[in-house]
């Protein structure tokens, strides 16, 4: 992508509203420590199926086994529990793709079925992982009572990712 089309981009992302159905946005996952671009988070509200979002992300090989994905995707979650009226959220990933599997599986979502399809050109099998909004709150609930000093800060990092999140980002890899 050139320079042109990377602001181009941006600034789509910058206008882009939350939660209209058949349309994607993208958030920028940045390092907190440093500000780089570390990856992106793509959601995607289904307009056949209200009430159900996809969530997907990409973070720089660099980036990975840091714990920067999981907290990225956990804000997204709770961007779209507590701020829209999603019900469930889907990932869908390759069934060879462990480091997504474990990520899905480390921020709750379990998963839900899978199928078989075309990919690039090849035959793959996906696995369809969900979360409800009743899980998402259940397991809240549980962080926080299970360790309350850790859940008082969950809340404020919550809502400090959600506030300064960067909207708007060209992929970072994959």
């Amino acid at each position: 992508m050139d320079d042109a089309s990377a602001a181009a981009f941006i600034a789509n992302m910058a206008a882009a509203r939350i939660g209209v159905p058949g349309e994607w946005f993208q958030i920028a996952v940045a390092d907190r420590s440093n500000g780089i671009l570390v990856g992106d988070i793509g959601i995607g509200f289904d307009r056949n199926r209200p009430g159900i979002a996809e969530i997907g992300f990409s973070m720089a090989p660099a980036a990975q086994g840091r714990g920067l994905g999981r907290e990225a995707v956990e804000g997204a979650l709770a961007l779209l529990f507590d701020a829209t009226r999603i019900d469930i959220v889907e990932g869908i990933t390759d069934a060879r793709n462990v480091p997504s599997i474990r990520l899905l599986e480390r921020v709750g979502m379990r998963i839900d079925r899978s199928r078989e399809t075309l990919f690039k050109g090849e035959m793959c099998t996906e696995h369809v992982y969900s979360l409800t909004h009743g899980q998402w709150k259940y397991q809240v609930a549980q962080l926080a009572s299970n360790h309350p000093r850790y859940g008082s800060r969950t809340r404020a990092t919550t809502s400090t990712r959600i506030d300064g999140a960067s909207r708007g980002a060209s992929d970072c890899g994959e």
